[in-house]
């Protein structure tokens, strides 16, 4: 069965302003409180799918020795900075995963400190000595980490869950070889050029390489079945096309470069975000489902806000 997605970690320079931001585009924001190394406090964004938003920010305070340091996600800035599978037996799966040679840490006892003094207790495992992804498991009751009242899932905004992440790669191939190993799936088999996704529970894993070249292959690859029929169109009259289907194929080819002009804007977006993180493996996109459209709620505002860059999934 594959993995299902916990949470996706956001780093913000200032916690406050970042709940009351959020709360402004429709979401309802719950205080999350202070990890144990004291170095980092949250916020929580969580939906009726069991998925949640971490805001993660610095307390200011340098963390205690040896307790895990959430802070190192924050080198990079405000945006996306890492994601959690949710693992039932740590215990069990770290040596599984190692067979596999997958590097993982040894479990590290993690805490947080609720803003009502209540204490919430887990375990990780760290991929590759980071957050890209990383496993936990709870050991206190997980409706204290993650409450599933509706009072607190519920969002003015009508995002109901997490549909998926993006990651950029500088290497399509060793990152896919390396996530189906991770992951124990294959990717899926009808994606485009430059992209794979891997199925989650509820939600998928795509990533994507975006090298200059890239983005020709992928208007190669989508193309082709416009070439193919317009040339069945051109036989199909013979000699002389009919000028209404002339029009209508000049206005589909007008639509096609307009579409092969988004693709090449949307790979050298994700290029330009490659090599702002220093050409490593990047998170670079959540996808959120929204129940419907509301027009009243910009999530696209977040982007210029908290560097985050949300895409929605809504319903035919």
């Amino acid at each position: 069965m594959p993995f299902q997605l916990d949470h996706v970690v956001i780093a913000v320079a200032d916690l406050a302003r970042a709940v009351q931001d959020y709360r402004t585009l429709g979401f309802t924001v719950l205080e999350g409180g202070v990890h144990a190394s004291g170095a980092t406090h949250n916020a929580l964004v969580v939906f009726s799918d069991g998925t949640y938003l971490e805001l993660l920010a610095s307390t200011g305070v340098a963390p205690s020795p040896e307790t895990l340091d959430f802070s190192l996600m924050l080198t990079h800035g405000e945006g996306l900075c890492g994601f959690a599978l949710r693992a039932d037996n740590l215990s069990a799966l770290v040596p599984t995963l190692r067979g596999r040679g997958v590097q993982l840490s040894d479990l590290i006892a993690g805490a947080r400190r609720k803003p009502d003094g209540s204490q919430l207790a887990w375990q990780l495992a760290l991929v590759n000595n980071g957050f890209l992804p990383f496993f936990i498991e709870d050991m206190t009751p997980r409706p204290l980490r993650v409450p599933d009242d509706p009072a607190l899932t519920v969002h003015a905004n009508g995002v109901r869950g997490i549909g998926g992440i993006e990651l950029v790669v500088p290497d399509l191939a060793a990152a896919q070889t390396r996530y189906q190993t991770l992951l124990g799936v294959q990717a899926e088999p009808e994606d485009m050029p430059a992209f794979r996704a891997f199925a989650l529970q509820g939600a998928q894993l795509v990533i994507s390489a975006p090298q200059p070249e890239i983005a020709e292959l992928v208007i190669s690859w989508s193309t082709a079945p416009l070439a193919a029929l317009e040339s069945e169109i051109s036989a199909l009259f013979n000699t002389e096309v009919p000028l209404e289907v002339q029009a209508l194929m000049q206005r589909s080819g007008q639509l096609w470069q307009q579409y092969e002009a988004e693709i090449k804007r949307q790979i050298a977006e994700r290029a330009a975000y490659l090599a702002q993180r220093g050409n490593v493996e990047s998170l670079y996109a959540v996808r959120l489902r929204q129940a419907s459209a509301e027009r009243a709620f910009p999530l696209a505002d977040l982007v210029l806000t908290h560097n985050v860059r949300f895409t929605l999934q809504t319903p035919d």
